[in-house]
């Protein structure tokens, strides 16, 4: 994409001396979202990096892969504290309170 992804070559074990590129999953499980009428979704996503190792980098991490169309701020931040919410809550039993929420002005300021 433009914006600097690229596709992950894979060296082939089947086929000795030639590769192939993982795609990039999540763009194309958006595309076909969207064509079918779903304005919002997120996914797990496993990424990998295509550039140079670094020290304080892994080539492969996870993420939260979320798509949202003609949406407010509200609307995105909604979503995932609820995400953030139902996760704790499921998986170790933790209940949050409603969020707190700064406003851009207050966080600059201070």
């Amino acid at each position: 994409t433009p914006e600097g992804a690229r596709d992950f070559v894979v060296p082939s074990r089947m086929n000795p001396g030639q590769f192939y590129a993982l795609p990039q999953s999540p763009q194309t499980f958006k595309q076909i979202l969207m064509v079918a009428g779903i304005d919002r979704y997120f996914q797990i996503v496993k990424c990998f990096r295509d550039e140079e190792l670094r020290a304080d980098r892994q080539p492969e991490f996870t993420q939260i892969d979320c798509e949202m169309s003609f949406v407010t701020q509200d609307d995105i931040l909604n979503t995932f504290e609820s995400m953030i919410c139902n996760i704790f809550e499921k998986m170790v039993g933790h209940k949050f309170e409603k969020f707190e929420r700064m406003p851009y002005s207050v966080a600059i300021r201070d």
